[in-house]
């Protein structure tokens, strides 16, 4: 992307150009080279060393307007696409008055050049001829010359609508004449010793690389009138503090303000609608940006490596963010993307160190976020991490894919858990993640792409839930220390081993115990189980585990009419019987350990006390002997209550069901009894 973007800007000049050959010329005449463009004619081109500082034509260089080769006579009616380009001693040139056209960049870099004169017979004369000239303070038109003029050393159409070329030379504060509509493609490119520019009110336009480079320029009055700016119109000028963009001006072009990195503030006006690629890329002073509603789209770097920027209003208006848009702005802390935004390109917030939240407007229909992170809108998709997040981050359980990039340059996070359901880890996940000390990755990532881990230099554990062992990609830990350790579920070390992206880290098997490992309880009793990890099948002495994933286990029951169990561990027996406890991590079944639970009957037996029996039969519990009036109840073993019933004839019966637990209490007497 970047490639292509400078190539746009910086060779701008000589892309208008028509391709040449670096072979050169066909003739050499005293020392001046020239190809043929008919049977009669010449123009004056290079020795094909045009692009080598120092080569070429130096000193005084006359230019005959007649040559004469193997006895043919040619006329030199031009100055070819760079002839003269990167001849930095050439000191001197005529042109002759039968040279009808100057090519490209003709004299491109041409250092010497002081001052050059344009005959009357020059009709054509192309952008960028003098670029880069920075001695060159005049150049000098005819004025018998149909198509050109000039005042004061500046290059104008005939009718002085059009300023065509300041020498690159010329110093000090310059202004504008009146009349003049437009500021022509390269008007004022490395003019470096202006300070000042006066554009008069009238000019329309200011046209692309038109004040390219001049650093030395601190102030630039643009007028009303003015509706276009083109690209790269003001890039590198270092000078400028402030700048007022017309209301008419109605797109900001791509990198016009690119590198001006005095400036401290800007204003979007009403009328633009869109930012352009690296409109402000590179504006290091810059620490606000007031955008405008109407603004519908920030393009493509616009504000990459405004590292100053502390703030920005996004308008309601804006409907897409380019990729790479507020790449590397470091002082930003927090970005509202409001509901208007449907698009959001890849990069768009990297490198962002300083930014902890994005936050969603809640109406957008395609973005959410939680906790400062950017989601699709039905969390599935995990967009990006801001980089200042810091500390432990446990992806939701909702997130079923991870964007490349994700967590880019999270340098604070020191721990990241996978949930079950993400698939693959892709390109360049982590990348940058130099604080991040441990991972875990659940069991249903099958695939990890390239550099997911690159530039983790903190890495030390990463912890593989799948026994199947996961595709890896080349260059995955590129980066990570090789006393990493990679644990993956006991039995599976041989697999993982096998892997080529493992070779340089040690593999350690892990598991769960619970402890203890079988129970026997009465019917209504409680116990706790103990659930720790291990590590190479040895109990964990080192908190590999406990320190990254902490206590959190899911346990469940395979009986629950016999047994349950609580989530941290308490088990209680609720009717005769078998059952199998199972306790797995948080973040995949995989990896487990089970508890036997043994629930009999010791002590439930029929009851004799007080003179009052109580025994079980077939559907029913019976109780003889009651005393007249005396308060019989029944509760489950659960609490809950039964039957409160008072004894008129001395018996009570409690319709039960076979195999359950009843408590019976008379008075301040209490028994369990089993229901036959």
């Amino acid at each position: 992307m970047d490639k292509s973007i400078i190539h746009k800007l910086v060779l701008f000049i000589a892309a208008i150009c028509t391709t040449f050959s670096v072979s050169a010329y066909d003739f050499e005449v005293d020392g001046i080279y020239y190809n043929k463009i008919s049977d009669t004619s010449v123009e004056v081109t290079h020795d094909g060393s045009y692009n080598n500082t120092g080569a070429g034509y130096s000193g005084v260089v006359i230019i005959p307007g007649i040559i004469e080769i193997n006895g043919i006579t040619y006329s030199v009616c031009g100055i070819g696409i760079r002839a003269f380009s990167n001849c930095p001693a050439l000191t001197s040139v005529t042109i002759p008055d039968g040279v009808t056209s100057i090519g490209g960049n003709a004299f491109l870099g041409c250092t010497g050049l002081t001052s050059i004169f344009i005959p009357d017979g020059v009709t054509s004369i192309s952008i960028g001829a003098f670029m880069s000239c920075t001695s060159l303070t005049e150049i000098i038109i005819n004025e018998n010359n149909p198509n050109y003029a000039s005042i004061d050393g500046v290059l104008f159409n005939k009718t002085y609508t059009e300023l065509m070329a300041c020498p690159a030379g010329k110093a000090g504060i310059y202004n504008i004449p009146e009349g003049v509509i437009s500021v022509c493609d390269g008007a004022f490119y490395s003019c470096t010793g202006l300070t000042s520019v006066t554009i008069p009110g009238g000019v329309t336009s200011i046209g692309n690389l038109a004040f390219w480079g001049c650093n030395d320029l601190t102030s630039v009055s643009i007028p009303a009138s003015v509706t276009f700016i083109g690209t790269a119109a003001f890039c590198g000028c270092t000078g400028l503090t402030s700048i007022t963009i017309p209301e008419g001006v109605t797109s900001i072009s791509e990198g016009t303000f690119w590198a001006c990195t005095g400036l401290t503030s800007v204003t979007i006006p009403g009328e633009a609608t869109s930012i352009g690629t690296s409109a402000f890329r590179d504006c290091t002073g810059l620490t606000s940006v007031s955008i405008s509603e109407g603004v519908t789209s920030i393009d493509t770097s616009a504000f990459r490596g405004c590292s100053d920027l502390t703030s920005v209003t996004i308008p309601t208006s804006v409907t897409s963010i380019g990729g790479d848009a507020f790449y590397g702005c470091t002082g930003l802390t927090s970005v509202t993307i409001p509901e208007g935004v449907t698009s959001i390109g890849g990069g768009a917030f990297y490198g962002c160190t300083g930014l902890t939240e994005i936050i969603i407007n809640e109406n957008n229909p395609n973005y959410a976020s939680i906790d400062g992170v950017l989601f699709n809108k039905t969390y599935s998709e995990l967009i990006l991490c801001p980089a200042g997040k810091a500390g432990i981050y446990n992806i939701p359980t909702s997130v079923t894919s991870i964007d490349s990039f994700a967590f880019y340059s999270c340098t604070g996070l020191t721990s990241v858990s996978i949930p079950d359901g993400v698939t693959s880890i892709e390109s360049g996940v982590f990348s940058g993640c130099t604080g991040l000390t441990s991972v875990n990755i659940s069991a249903s990532v099958t695939s990890i792409r390239p550099f997911a881990f690159d530039g983790c230099t903190a890495l030390n554990k990463v912890i593989c839930f799948a026994e199947t062992v996961p595709t890896f990609s080349h260059h995955v830990f590129d980066g990570v220390p090789t006393a990493c350790s990679i644990y993956v579920p006991s039995g599976s070390r041989d697999s993982y081993a096998s892997a080529d992206e493992l070779a340089s880290y040690t593999i350690k098997e892990f598991g769960l115990t619970v402890t203890p490992a079988e129970l026997t309880l009465e019917v209504g009793a409680t116990a706790e189980l103990t659930a720790s990890y291990t590590v190479d099948g040895a109990a964990e002495t080192e908190t590999e585990f406990s320190s990254v994933l902490g206590s959190e286990f899911i346990w469940s029951s395979s009986a629950e009419n016999v047994a349950t169990v609580s989530n941290s561990g308490q088990v209680t027996a609720r009717n005769v019987g078998t059952a199998e406890i199972k306790v797995v991590t948080r973040y995949g079944n995989t990896v487990f350990a089970t508890s036997a639970v043994n629930v009999g009957t010791s002590g439930i037996l029929d009851v004799t006390a007080d003179g009052i029996e109580i025994r079980a039969t077939p559907g029913k519990i019976l109780l003889e002997n009651i005393g007249e009036n005396q308060k019989v109840s029944a509760f489950t073993i659960d609490g809950i209550c039964q039957i409160i019933q008072m004894s008129n004839d001395g018996t009570v019966e409690i319709p039960a069901e076979t195999g359950k637990i009843y408590i019976i209490v008379v008075d301040g007497f209490a028994t369990k009894v089993l229901a036959k």
